[in-house]
């Protein structure tokens, strides 16, 4: 799984948007109608992702002595070797609360 900041891509997507509406307006092509309707099927996928709010995130250094990634003030038990991390591995860890339906 990759975390992406979905408010910056839709803030991007819509710039994108935006220029395709002055292409449009300018030659009314097959082209630039085209481009238009990619990009709002683009919108609609994205409206569609699960989305989940962080609530903290916070870099760690794996210790593989202890099975640990150690922060500044906390440390968390994981097998490192099952997830592909190594002895002084840097990492960030994102916390995210899960909403119950």
């Amino acid at each position: 799984m990759k975390l992406i900041n979905k408010d910056a891509l839709v803030a991007e997507i819509e710039n994108i948007e935006a220029d395709a509406i002055c292409q449009y307006k300018s030659d009314k092509s097959r082209y630039a109608e085209g481009g238009l309707d990619v990009i709002h099927r683009i919108k609609h996928l994205l409206d569609t992702l699960e989305v989940k709010d962080v609530v903290v995130e916070q870099e760690g250094v794996c210790n593989s002595i202890f099975n640990r990634i150690i922060g500044d003030n906390w440390n968390l038990s994981i097998p490192l070797d099952k997830v592909g991390l190594k002895h002084g591995d840097k990492v960030k860890i994102f916390v995210t609360k899960e909403n119950k339906l």
